[in-house]
């Protein structure tokens, strides 16, 4: 590299004269060819590029790569997408430069072949005397017929490339018809999975109220049979405690009864001795029939006293019985009173006939309910920590796709520094491929295999990508599904307001990487469109040069067929000369003597020259066919190249 740029900072002085900016716009195209046909030997091709129109057509072209529609579309495009941007803007430099190399070998040799003509007129004036001589020079001097032609392949080219893309963009945009119906398709589909989904929750959810009713009508009848087997156990304890007291009472009847006809008997006899008169007895007798009267008194008094006591007693107890029982009555009435309100809120349809049964009861439904209201928030709490957890695999799945994006970008700059280095490394290419001819030729048979080699690796770029946003696609699918299946099951599982909310937003999130994908399927239908467009235009543009170097090759010939007609007319001339110094005169003997020392001498190494020269532009003409078969070998892979990618759209497009 270092010969290489030593070697260009030598011919710098020789190259800036004939440098020359090329452009592809007809205008230009035209100006150059107006040009070209002004040059002639008197007016060379230097005297014609000033400073200023170099100046003026640099100007030009960085306006025009200024002004690209590049700079305006990377910035609407996304991360992901600025790697193939960014690989076809690289190659489109890399092309632009092969291109700039390939435009000033041809202005050097222009340059070179116009001055190697300026430097041979002095000794060569005598072969301009014949009129078709000049007349075949002008010729060769004048590329205005050339130049037509050149511009009427490009205008066929241009026209055959526009109906091609043309015939592309229609097949590009019958395809989307196609993925956009197949899209709609499967969007109907899924609805109509969605609606039969949800008929079966609710026919589900119909199976399972009907299923509730029919638990709740049994539990509902075991209540009240047990209602009735408790109020019927309820009734017999009663019944026999009305009966002890029935039976207590009318023992208390007969006693008080008993008791009542004693003091009759007790008020009888002692009317009886009232009545009966005081006869004299005697003492002994009366003095006992007193004693045991007086006996009978006090064992009658005491016994009254205790019936009384007995009686009070009793009456206590029968008041303390009458108690409880108005409370029973109380309670069994405050019971019919709740039993009512219940029945006239259509909760129950049993009267209990006990407080404690109603009681107990209660609190067994109570328990009950709490016991369900603990079940339902457990549940609950359950599907929230499932809803937590899915959450945060969702999260960590964002942070791993951010920690890829972010390798993805680093893997971008280092490419992008990858790509700076070798477009450093191509423009001190250029610089040393500024040398001399033979190594301007070198360094376009290696631009050449270098065009060769980044259409392959911009195939295999194009390849991996669509492979990787297959892979994607597939991943995404492989989501979907496997987000459908959970659906199902929190479908199965869903049973309030809450659920059907979370399905909502999860259906959302479902729809919004739907729309990502079919954006990323637009963006790849779009990218596809722009690496067709510039294939193409590398296509055109290497048919240009291929066109230019046949155009070199045909003006080198012609050039080489005039120093052969050259050196024949010197040849001629030379053996016209010896003839002369042949005849016999002494004075014509000195003159063929001074004509040999011319020929023998400084003056006859112009022959030599010239030979030399003529084996050079051989040389030359032997590389310039080498050229044109390496540009035919170009076009054959070209060709090849073209049908391969012909049949990776295709197969790219079916597996779509």
């Amino acid at each position: 590299m270092n010969e290489s740029r030593a070697v260009a900072m030598r011919g710098n002085n020789s190259l800036d004269r004939s440098r020359m900016s090329y452009d592809c716009v007809t205008d230009k195209r035209r100006a150059k060819a107006s040009c070209l046909s002004k040059v002639t030997p008197a007016c060379p091709l230097e005297v014609l590029l000033t400073h200023k129109h170099r100046e003026q057509t640099i100007s030009a072209v960085l306006a025009t790569e200024q002004e690209s529609w590049w700079m305006s579309r990377i910035r609407e495009m996304s991360c992901k997408d600025l790697k193939s941007m960014v690989r076809i803007s690289a190659l489109e430099q890399q092309l632009v430069s092969e291109q700039t190399k390939m435009k000033m070998l041809e202005e050097k040799l222009r340059a070179d072949m116009l001055l190697h003509g300026k430097k041979r007129l002095p000794e060569l004036t005598w072969l301009y005397r014949s009129a078709s001589l000049q007349a075949e020079e002008n010729k060769s001097f004048d590329m205005t017929q050339v130049l037509k032609m050149q511009e009427d392949r490009h205008k066929q080219e241009m026209k055959r490339l526009r109906e091609e893309s043309q015939g592309r963009v229609a097949c590009l945009k019958a395809s989307l018809r196609s993925l956009r119906a197949q899209q709609q398709q499967q969007q109907q589909q899924q609805q109509q999975q969605q609606q039969q989904q949800q008929q079966q929750q609710q026919q589900q959810q119909q199976q399972q109220q009907q299923q509730q009713q029919q638990q709740q009508q049994q539990v509902e009848k075991q209540e009240e049979e047990q209602w009735v087997d408790a109020c019927r156990a309820g009734d017999m304890l009663e019944q026999s405690k009305l009966r002890e007291v029935k039976a207590s009472n009318e023992s208390m009847q007969q006693e008080i009864e008993r008791l009542k006809g004693l003091e009759l008997e007790v008020e009888q006899q002692t009317s009886r001795c009232d009545r009966l008169p005081l006869q004299p007895l005697v003492r002994g007798y009366g003095c006992n029939r007193g004693d045991g009267l007086e006996e009978d008194k006090t064992r009658l008094n005491g016994r009254l006293e205790e019936m009384e006591g007995e009686m009070e007693s009793r009456r206590q107890i029968e008041t303390q019985q009458g108690e409880q029982i108005a409370r029973a009555l109380h309670d069994l009435n405050l019971c019919r009173q709740q039993v009512e309100d219940l029945r006239s809120s259509s909760l129950l349809h049993v009267i209990p006939h006990t407080a404690c049964l109603a009681g107990r009861d209660a609190r067994v439904k109570l328990r009950v309910c709490k016991e369900q209201k603990l079940e339902e928030a457990e549940e609950a709490m359950k599907e929230v920590e499932q809803k937590l957890q899915t959450s945060e695999s969702m999260r960590e799945v964002n942070v791993e796709e951010l920690e890829k994006a972010r390798q993805d970008n680093q893997v971008l700059q280092q490419k992008n520094e990858i790509l700076s280095n070798v477009l450093e490394s191509l423009q001190e290419d250029m610089r040393g491929l500024q040398v001399e001819y033979a190594e301007m030729r070198e360094g376009k048979a290696a631009s050449d295999g270098k065009i060769v080699e980044l259409i392959r690796q911009f195939q295999q770029e194009k390849d991996e990508y669509a492979e990787a946003m297959e892979e994607r696609l597939k991943q995404s699918e492989e989501r979907i599904s496997h987000t459908l299946k959970e659906l199902r099951q929190l479908n199965h599982r869903q049973q309030s307001e809450k659920k059907m909310s979370s399905y909502t937003k999860h259906n959302s999130h479902l729809r919004d990487e739907i729309s990502c994908l079919t954006r990323a399927l637009h963006v790849l239908m779009t990218l596809q469109l722009d690496v067709d467009e510039q294939i193409s235009k590398l296509e055109g543009m290497i048919e240009g040069l291929i066109e230019s170097l046949k155009n070199v090759y045909s003006y080198h010939q012609a050039k080489y067929q005039n120093l052969v007609r050259e050196y024949h007319l010197l040849f001629n001339r030379a053996r016209d000369n010896v003839f002369e110094i042949c005849l016999p005169s002494s004075s014509q003997r000195s003159d063929g003597s001074a004509v040999l020392q011319e020929l023998t001498g400084p003056g006859g190494s112009r022959l030599k020259e010239l030979e030399e020269k003529l084996e050079a532009r051989q040389q030359r003409n032997e590389v310039m066919e080498e050229k044109v078969n390496v540009v035919k070998s170009l076009e054959s892979a070209l060709q090849r190249a073209a049908s391969r990618i012909y049949t990776l759209e295709m197969e790219v497009k079916k597996k779509r």
